[in-house]
């Protein structure tokens, strides 16, 4: 049996104190706090069995006081009252609200100094040790509590309806949970930890996934080490979370991807399009049965095949017929000439950035009737060369210029000198982008009078300057 599920069968108070005293986290997790700390003596004469609170937030600090009962004991009688333990209870944490809402400046205090003897002065520890630099309105104090009495299996249906009506009478400060629900807690972290043990066998992998805890087998789901058959279970998972980790999972076989892209589920088809790889075939589903959101993703993806491109060039869309003019997994000669004599404009502009594009593809989009299509076949085409791209500045807008300005193959020392002090910012805050710039014309830049200009080339040179570190 589990050690704090026996624990829970004794009517020792103290024995399960001790146990969550040492297994802070059961309280934390279960109850979304930070920071646990047991016995919190606050005042001339209370003690709370532990105390939970957060960071300091916009809203003021958190606190949640918890009072543990004994797991045998119930919270009503069969008549439907306050059994006594659970009405004592209560009375006391009415007693420690009150006497905090006097003294909400020596609680805060207290809690400050109890943070620091737990050894985990956090950053909340120092943000209470420094609040009198806090606005006076934002230096409060929420306080909630907690009673933790019996076993679900004590609690009615009516029951449950009074936890209930308690929680919301007391504008959701006093809440009354049963044990079980720290036992759950405590079981998905044993689980959890097994399940992130890189030491842990095929045989506990393929044990914990069947968890009862979706977390759990998230974890399982997304190990490289978990075998084909256990992953091929998880994939029928009904948390459709465990699913999205089979499918993140590289190991992950294609058999199974495949089988996921079938059920042209939304969710899943998104999940398996982030993957860095995927069987063509699965590209290929995927373009067929998807949205206009999921193929727009694909045609972005570094690995969709040219077959799925060469499909998207016909499309009535075109978003998509730019896409796939674009992509440089596009390299037939006859599809990119035929997306270079588009209609639209903006698929030429595509034709035209494809690295991919024929010689007198670029030459013919070059002399295009549309100034972005030419100006992206001789500015902004990887090809271009320098030579080109400097006779570009004599003659095009300023527009035109910022696309040369940061054209990796312009590397003429003088003439990036010059572009330092172009009349246009456009124009400087381009050059600030070219990842061939020296160090010194970025310097220059830093200097400039415009701070979109400025502001660009610092943040350039600190990042040389790290890369260099």
């Amino acid at each position: 049996m589990d050690p704090f599920e026996r624990i829970l069968l004794s009517q020792r108070e103290e024995d399960c104190q001790s146990f969550l005293a040492d297994n802070k986290e059961i309280l934390s997790v279960t109850f979304n706090k930070q920071l646990c700390i047991p016995k919190f003596r606050f005042g001339n004469e209370f003690v709370s069995d532990f105390v939970l609170f957060d960071e300091f937030s916009s809203l003021g600090y958190q606190v949640t006081l918890v009072e543990i009962e004994t797991a045998t004991a119930r919270a009503f009688t069969k008549n439907g009252k306050y059994a006594k333990r659970l009405n004592d209870a209560i009375g006391q944490i009415n007693d420690w609200f009150a006497w905090i809402s006097q003294n909400e400046e020596y609680f805060l205090q207290t809690l400050n100094s109890a943070a620091r003897k737990s050894g985990k002065a956090s950053r909340l520890a120092s943000a209470l040790g420094f609040r009198n630099f806090l606005p006076p309105h934002r230096n409060r104090v929420f306080v909630d509590a907690k009673i933790v009495i019996g076993r679900k299996q004590f609690l009615s249906e009516s029951d449950n309806l009074r936890r209930e009506a308690i929680y919301h009478s007391t504008n959701r400060t006093i809440e009354i949970t049963h044990f079980d629900r720290l036992l759950d807690t405590h079981k998905e972290l044993v689980e959890t930890r097994r399940a992130l043990d890189r030491n842990a066998s095929t045989t506990v992998l393929n044990e914990l996934s069947k968890s009862r805890f979706p977390q759990v087998r998230c974890l399982i789901a997304h190990n490289d080490r978990t075998d084909p058959s256990t992953l091929e279970y998880l994939a029928e998972d009904p948390d459709s979370d465990v699913v999205c980790a089979v499918i993140r999972n590289e190991n992950t076989p294609p058999t199974i991807l495949e089988r996921l892209a079938q059920k042209k589920n939304k969710d899943l088809n998104l999940k398996l399009v982030e993957r860095h790889e995927l069987p063509q075939g699965i590209f290929i589903t995927l373009f067929e049965s998807g949205g206009d959101h999921l193929r727009r993703l694909i045609l972005e993806h570094a690995h969709c095949p040219e077959q799925v491109l060469i499909a998207a060039s016909t499309s009535s869309d075109r978003d998509e017929r730019r896409r796939a003019a674009q992509h440089p997994n596009l390299s037939d000669g006859q599809v990119l000439s035929r997306l270079a004599a588009d209609l639209e404009p903006f698929v030429r502009t595509g034709a035209a950035l494809n690295a991919q594009s024929p010689p007198k593809v670029i030459a013919k989009l070059a002399t295009d009737r549309d100034n972005k299509v030419r100006w992206a076949a001789r500015y902004q085409n990887i090809h271009a060369s320098e030579i080109d791209l400097i006779k570009g500045l004599e003659t095009e807008s300023d527009w035109a210029r910022s696309l040369i300005a940061k054209h990796p193959n312009l590397q003429d020392r003088r003439i990036l000198a010059e572009l330092a002090t172009d009349e246009s910012w456009w124009v400087r805050v381009a050059l600030a982008e070219n990842k061939n710039l020296p160090s010194k014309i970025l310097r220059v830049l830093v200097a400039d009078i415009d701070k979109r200009v400025s502001s660009i080339a610092q943040a350039r040179l600190r990042s040389r300057n790290v890369d260099k570190h």
